[in-house]
């Protein structure tokens, strides 16, 4: 009995050890292994920083993809069809090693391409009705005889004779392109062919939207009316037209034949308008800290903010809005008023109203602002804006000791402003250039009040770079003379350098020429200045959390005098003092959040500390 008993336990738990191991290769089986390292040789013609970013297993420089055989087989696929659209018909792709290193769970892969020879466009020829067309369709073509055959650009090629042909209004034209191959597949001939369809013409136009928005808020960014040709530009500009007025979360356009169906004249069609609103009403609060520099303690430093808004008083898209901004060191209360199409001319007006006090280490005053501001977007120049701003300005002086640096209590003066903006993105551009010219001259009041001309200029350009990186870089630079009966350009007037978006190495202001008053060292500011953003990389480190490496370079100088050659020859790329940093980003789709260290690469500049830490929201520029 009892040796049948063995017998049956051994019988019985034989299997474990097995199904122990086998649960033991599972988890080994489960277990995640990354991609160290993704390489491929034979690449000659096609660049490899244009062909890794297509591949799924391409390992970045903070984060490790995990490998599968899937994943590996795709992007064999994808290399492959990337080289044929590309023009290589006679690619060969292997996979050539894949190496696996248990110890650290990593793989290495290494894919071997045989591009061979390239398919060369021998002749292009463009079919359709091609009358009334000018300049020549064909010079929009971008392939042709003796480049090199490649898919992207011949779908390019198709979307830009429909797009030729959308801007004169055949917004229902089609084009193709067919492809013949030499018995080699090394010579190609492509024939593009395309019809226009009817030229579409506005025949009434209906418009649906939010109940507490007049038709007319809509009607009059439309840039089309009953007769004229519709026209893809005039559909791109008045979708854009209606967003930009902040009262709309989704708009469509749709043209339809006129009935009764079908229509007598099917190029004539009813435009419909549906536009949905968004909410009216935001709040926003914010919680920021600044160093200072000085004397000032590390609670003092802290500041905080907060906006209210309604964008549609009267249903007309009229927003109103009340701001204020308080810290130990400046108090401001702003309300406001935007009111689109003054006299049913596309111009909005923007007034608003301001009190501050400043109790900086260099002066005590109080100030009421009252600013005017009237901004145009050009129609023939895309992405370029005008403005004009009226300010007026009483300061009251409540301690400085320093009074020759003050001026006058008031500056009475009018602005031009013109920008041009092409970035992706207004929180977060990838790539894209933005450029501002202001100019500013004080003195309507005459010799009651300062009078002084400034002007400034501002270049940003974007460019990515890697995978979700992005380099960018800024300069800037101004000007400020006083003129008439004034000496001086007023001390809150100055150009100021050093904080969380340029010369970072240093604290708030504290930039430039200082001048010992009751033992503290007070930042005088400057009438002249030039300051870079030499470089700055934006890269991911992992999912929210980024990283930031700079370059500051900048000069400012204090020149109190009514001739421009005086003050802008003071500013001299000799004098250039840079200082260089890095540091954290938080992105979330609400806002950007930046922790900076700059450090002061002159030493002769510094003063004890030639590091500044800056805590911020959004970006430096």
């Amino acid at each position: 009995m009892k040796k049948a008993l063995t017998i049956a336990a051994i019988l019985l738990l034989s299997p474990v050890p097995s199904l122990c191991r086998e649960r033991a290769q599972d988890r080994g089986h489960r277990q995640e292994w990354k991609v160290a390292r993704l390489k491929i040789t034979g690449t000659q013609k096609l660049k490899k920083r244009n062909i890794l970013p297509a591949l799924s297993l391409n390992a970045s420089l903070f984060r490790k993809k995990i490998f599968s055989v899937s994943a590996l087989r795709k992007d064999s696929t994808t290399l492959h069809r990337l080289y044929r659209s590309n023009g290589f018909l006679r690619v060969s792709v292997e996979i050539d090693t894949v190496v696996r290193d248990s110890a650290r769970n990593r793989v290495r892969i290494v894919f071997s391409v045989d591009e061979g020879p390239r398919t060369v466009i021998e002749s292009v020829s463009l079919d359709g009705d091609k009358s009334g067309f000018e300049p020549p369709l064909e010079k929009k073509l971008k392939a042709g005889p003796g480049k090199s055959l490649s898919f992207s650009i011949i779908n390019g090629d198709m979307e830009r004779i429909e797009t030729w042909c959308g801007d004169r209004g055949y917004l229902e034209a089609l084009a193709d392109c067919k492809i013949g191959l030499s018995e080699d597949s090394l010579k190609s001939s492509l024939q593009y062919t395309f019809t226009t369809g009817p030229c579409i013409t506005v025949g009434t136009v209906r418009i649906t939207g939010p109940d507490r928005v007049h038709k007319r808020v809509i009607g009059r960014e439309l840039k089309f009316k009953p007769g004229d040709t519709l026209t893809r530009k005039a559909i791109r500009r008045s979708i854009n037209d209606l967003y930009s007025t902040g009262l709309f979360s989704f708009v469509t356009l749709a043209y339809d034949s006129l009935p009764p169906d079908p229509a007598p004249d099917s190029s004539v069609r009813i435009v419909a308008i549906d536009a949905q609103k968004r909410d009216f009403f935001a709040a926003e609060f914010g919680l920021g800290y600044y160093t200072l520099g000085g004397s000032y303690k590390f609670w003092q430093q802290f500041r905080g903010s907060v906006e209210t808004s309604y964008g549609n008083f009267l249903g007309m898209g009229i927003k109103g809005l009340l701001k204020g901004k308080a810290s130990f060191v400046n108090q401001e209360v702003e309300a406001g008023l935007v009111i689109p199409w003054i006299f049913g001319i596309p111009i909005d007006w923007d007034g608003r109203a301001l009190w501050g006090h400043d109790d900086e280490e260099s002066i005590n005053f109080e100030r009421t602002r009252i600013e005017l501001k009237q901004r145009y977007e050009f129609n023939p120049l895309q992405n370029t804006g005008t403005h004009i701003i009226h300010r007026w300005e009483n300061s009251n002086t409540l301690q400085s000791p320093d009074p020759d640096s003050v001026g006058d209590k008031t500056t009475h003066s009018i602005g031009w402003g013109l920008s041009y903006d092409t970035r992706n993105d207004f929180i977060d551009p990838q790539k894209g250039l933005y450029t501002t010219i202001d100019i500013e001259v004080a003195g309507l009041s005459g010799a009651r009040g300062n009078q002084f001309v400034k002007a400034e200029t501002i270049f940003r350009g974007y460019a990515p770079v890697l995978q979700s990186s992005v380099l960018s870089s800024a300069l800037r630079a101004g000007i400020a003379m006083p003129y008439g009966s004034s000496r001086i350009v007023p001390s809150p007037d100055r150009f100021y350098l050093g904080g969380a978006s340029i010369m970072r190495g240093f604290d708030e202001k504290q930039f430039g020429e200082t001048e010992i008053i009751d033992n503290k060292e007070v930042p005088l500011g400057g009438t002249a200045y030039l300051a870079m953003n030499l470089l700055e990389f934006r890269y991911p480190i992992y999912r929210i959390f980024g990283g930031t490496l700079f370059l500051d370079a900048g000069t400012l100088k204090n020149v109190q005098s009514s001739s421009i050659q005086t003050t802008a020859g003071a500013v001299s790329l000799g004098d250039l003092h840079f200082n260089a940093g890095a540091g954290l980003r938080l992105k979330t789709p609400i806002i950007i959040v930046r922790l900076e260290a700059g450090h002061q690469l002159d030493k002769e500049l510094s003063d004890g500390s030639s590091w500044a830490w800056h805590l911020s929201v959004g970006n430096a520029f």
